[in-house]
């Protein structure tokens, strides 16, 4: 709140942003195409556990925090966003604990992609499938790279991956 920035709290139900509007949060949260904006609760994060927070800041304003908060490790996603997850966690360490637990052979897991935010997991998982509008570091990361999503993009992914 010092700097101005704000964030929005995530859990397995609900988005809440701890201010009421912020253009930083319509402008990034309205390229997801979600039928969802985050409502305003500024204390949502007390007692609850969350799955992930977003930081709305341009990317010259985020090494503070970076500096400050060293359990965390920050993503950006957007120009004015960047994911704060628990240091060491990523969609990537999801998906290979997620492929253990239930057995899965490697050559078996397909992960889609666009951001920044994505280049771990297409890095690390056998099948990856970039957006043709994603980020160009997501593109060189995947194994495939598909139609903008505007285009149908998964559609032509699954056909370009064998799936379909």
């Amino acid at each position: 709140m010092e700097n101005e920035h704000p964030v929005v709290y995530m859990d397995h139900e609900d988005m809440k942003a701890n201010v009421p509007e912020h253009p930083h949060i319509d402008e990034s949260i309205g390229t997801m195409k979600l039928d969802v904006h985050p409502t305003h609760d500024p204390d949502y994060h007390v007692g609850r556990e969350l799955y992930q927070t977003l930081l709305f800041c341009e990317e010259k304003e985020e090494q503070k925090y970076v500096e400050q908060f060293k359990d965390f490790d920050f993503v950006r996603w957007h120009p004015v966003s960047t994911d704060i997850l628990p240091k060491g966690g990523s969609k990537a360490i999801g998906i290979d604990k997620i492929v253990a637990k239930l057995g899965f052979a490697k050559e078996q897991v397909y992960a889609f992609g666009d951001g920044l935010n994505d280049v771990e997991m297409l890095t690390e998982v056998h099948n990856s499938i970039a957006m043709g509008n994603g980020v160009e570091e997501a593109k060189s990361a995947a194994k495939i790279v598909t139609q903008s999503v505007e285009d149908d993009g998964i559609y032509h992914g699954l056909k370009k991956a064998g799936l379909l």
